[in-house]
């Protein structure tokens, strides 16, 4: 079913080793990478820091170990964060090379041990990391290609990568958006020499591979929307099309977005394009026009950046697939900010600002904002010195509040915007908001109290509210929540499920995005 008749999605949380999210039957594909030890029989530090130090082969596997680093006479190890082991039962161990391992985390047992293999039992499903220590490896035979296949997969893990259970809850699901896969804040990737590839751990600062992106989405028979990194230079937006053409499913369709939040100071990226904007001279056109020392014109010029580099990679994009049937090109703007998105569509629209404004192909599909509602509650609670007397029942009733005014009146707006300038009005993210600011974020009694009502039942009843908001405001427009699996925390309680193997009965902000996907005719 096509996102146009079901125009629901979702987010995918960021791959790391310590998430609830596993969406790979090789755990090993959650690590972020390689950390060094000392050798066991010599207590030390969690990491020595000394990796790097370690003489590895292309793919960041120690060519032999114990080695001893100039800089620190005790000989070091190297461990491997991989994921959590949320499924008791057998992990199997692979791996090419002559070496010796030892494992840490909760309810393991080595049980089998051959070349090549070892058998890890856990006793009881938890949700604690897996690590993985490489205590020898042969300087002549050197320990690669690390394995560490969930129990039931080992068969299987190599032609089908993705867990049965991570797929099936995405089912009738139109669009994923790979933002937070592909680590698109803060990115360091310029060049396609620097992306990730399928074989190497997928939970570092790149991201995901984009071959795993686009796979995810053939096999759950979905949209892609795709986050280009804001450093990216030409040749990389070329290669980066041409493999989403050459791989995504035909008929499928993919949304393309230059980098993300390109307004949110918190990110460097946006940084970044005020800097780009003014040493290309973009705060001399258009509105908000003047000198870069005004931090107001720096931010504008930063806005019209935008504009100008998105027009660059969508012709890009229309050029490698020939044409925009299978594309849909993407501007992000601000929920709370309707003229933000005005303004950037207007900087869209100027020759000056943006030489591409008339091209074919160039051109923009969708203006993208993020109606969540709640922000700031939490901050309030403390300034009016309720931490401790609060409710949840009260703090339910201020997130219903807020529906009205953080999504059906901001949606309303945003529309009307949209509706100027031609394009469709779709949201990126969206949902609750019930996170601390910074200076509030070490509360534990808030933060438990967030928790408590990110699980309360009516939760359902709020996302409810939420989408008949969004998609009376928007005229269906597509909604893509935030997000799928994202584990409960001062940093905010995000995921619709908390963890890959909860209850549907549990989970009632999930429960009302499945009941949502029904009301539009999901299978």
């Amino acid at each position: 079913m096509s996102g146009a008749t079901v125009p629901l999605g979702s987010n995918l949380g960021a791959l790391t080793y310590y998430s609830n999210a596993l969406p790979f039957v090789d755990l090993m594909k959650n690590a972020e990478g390689f950390m060094s030890a000392n050798v066991a029989s010599t207590p030390g530090p969690w990491d020595t820091n000394v990796v790097g130090q370690i003489p590895h082969d292309p793919e960041g596997y120690p060519l032999e170990i114990p080695y001893t680093v100039s800089s620190l006479s005790t000989p070091q190890t190297v461990r491997i964060p991989t994921g959590r082991s949320l499924y008791a039962g057998d992990y199997v161990l692979l791996f090419d090379g002559d070496g010796d391992f030892q494992f840490l985390g909760q309810n393991i047992q080595v049980t089998s041990t051959a070349l090549g293999r070892i058998v890890l039992h856990v006793s009881a499903g938890s949700p604690n990391t897996i690590f993985v220590t490489i205590t020898r490896s042969n300087k002549a035979d050197h320990v690669r290609n690390v394995r560490l296949i969930m129990p039931g997969f080992e068969s299987t893990y190599a032609t089908n990568p993705f867990h049965p259970t991570y797929l099936a809850n995405l089912h009738g699901v139109s669009e994923l958006r790979f933002m937070d896969w592909g680590r698109t804040n803060d990115s360091p990737v310029t060049q396609w020499s620097q992306r990730t590839l399928p074989g190497d751990f997928q939970g570092g600062a790149r991201g995901v591979a984009l071959e795993y992106m686009v796979d995810l989405a053939n096999q759950a028979g979905t949209d892609a929307w795709f986050s280009v990194p804001h450093l990216a230079d030409d040749n990389y937006v070329t290669q980066m099309a041409t493999l989403i053409r050459d791989r995504l499913a035909p008929g499928r369709i993919a949304h393309i977005e230059y980098s993300n939040e390109l307004w949110n100071t918190i990110f460097s990226q946006t940084a970044w394009s005020m800097n780009q904007g003014c040493s290309v001279g973009l705060n001399n056109y258009g509105p908000y026009s003047g000198l870069c020392t005004d931090s107001g014109v720096k931010f504008w010029a930063g806005v019209k950046w935008n504009a100008r580099r998105s027009a660059q990679i969508f012709s890009i994009f229309s050029q490698v697939f020939g044409g925009t049937q299978r594309l849909r090109h993407v501007l992000g703007s601000q929920s709370s900010n309707p003229s933000l998105g005005d303004t950037l569509l207007t900087a869209f629209a100027d020759s000056q600002v943006n030489p591409l404004a008339r091209q074919p192909g160039a051109g923009v599909d969708e203006l993208a904002v993020a109606p969540y509602f709640g922000h700031g509650i939490a901050d309030t609670i403390v300034a009016n010195g309720q931490v401790n007397s609060i409710t949840v029942d009260a703090i339910i009733a201020l997130l219903q509040a807020r529906i009205d005014t953080d999504v059906k009146q901001p949606t309303i707006q945003n529309k009307t915007v949209a509706g100027k300038w031609g394009v469709q009005l779709v949201a990126y993210e969206g949902g609750q908001h019930l996170v601390a600011g910074i200076a509030n974020q070490n509360d534990a009694t808030l933060t438990q109290k967030l928790i408590d009502t990110n699980r309360d039942p009516r939760m359902y009843g709020l996302y409810q509210s939420m989408f008949a908001a969004w998609y009376q405001g928007s005229g269906n427009g597509l909604f893509t929540a935030f997000t799928y699996i994202d584990e409960y925390s001062k940093f905010g309680s995000w995921g619709m499920l908390e963890d890959q193997s909860q209850s549907i009965a549990s989970a009632p902000k999930y429960r009302a995005f499945r009941d949502q996907l029904t009301a539009f005719g999901a299978p």
